[in-house]
């Protein structure tokens, strides 16, 4: 695969991951403010390991 198509996957997943997480966040923070940090933690914890999975598969 070359290289433009990495990184257009990588950006993508970088993006994707991005949205995910500020969807997530602002949720948590909309509903129930005592929780949130705990999910906002949750979130950038599962955020951190998809990111990671992203980049193993196109390296």
């Amino acid at each position: 695969m070359s290289r433009k198509t990495e990184s257009l996957f990588k950006g993508m997943g970088a993006g994707l991951a991005a949205g995910i997480a500020a969807g997530v966040i602002g949720t948590a923070i909309m509903t129930n403010k005592n929780k949130s940090k705990k999910l906002i933690g949750k979130a950038v914890k599962k955020i951190e390991t998809a990111m990671d999975s992203v980049q193993d598969m196109f390296s």
